[in-house]
């Protein structure tokens, strides 16, 4: 099937994940076909990502108690499949903050998107553009407000971390508003 890359075409890496031979283990190479769940694509990153960036996406904050929360929150919740139903006709449209978008979610602010790969963040808005959800830059993104504002077409979103010295938060509210943040 076809592989999952995290870096791009000229990461030097492979399209597919590493096989775990080459980590000391015996299973193949991991495939996109090959994630059925999550955990599946957890497992995928942490082979494939250098460490440092794992852990920056494994991790929570201070002693990452809302991490566990957050995770015990969702284990208590099971999804399940309906099969032989026609969902032709199912509309996930949802009114959020004074405008409709096509589902209840959206693509969360993540300020080292880039580090994981180049331009992840442009490809984020266009695809959240492209299917009507929300994108939601970072203030901590390697993409700068004004680079990314025009992609959102008037319906992305900025989250920001306030500055002590409220000139620089003002420029940054400004900056993101002018490029068509909300």
């Amino acid at each position: 099937g076809p592989s999952l890359s995290l870096f791009g075409k000229n990461s030097g890496l492979s399209d597919g994940f590493p096989a775990a031979s080459a980590c000391g283990g015996s299973e193949k190479a991991m495939r996109l076909g090959d994630i059925l769940a999550v955990e599946d694509l957890r497992r995928a990153a942490k082979r494939r990502l250098p460490r440092l960036l794992f852990e920056l996406i494994e991790s929570g904050v201070e002693s990452e108690r809302g991490l566990l929360r957050n995770r015990a929150a969702f284990e208590r919740h099971t999804l399940l499949p309906r099969y032989m139903v026609d969902v032709s006709r199912i509309d996930l449209a949802t009114p959020l903050l004074g405008e409709t978008h096509a589902a209840p979610f959206g693509v969360a602010p993540t300020g080292f998107a880039g580090l994981l790969r180049r331009d992840a963040d442009f490809m984020l808005a266009k695809a959240a553009v492209a299917v009507g959800i929300p994108f939601i830059l970072s203030g901590a993104s390697v993409a700068a407000p004004e680079e990314i504002g025009p992609i959102g077409a008037g319906k992305a979103w900025y989250h920001f971390y306030p500055a002590m010295d409220r000139a620089i938060t003002d420029d940054q509210l400004k900056r993101a508003w002018d490029s068509g943040f909300r």
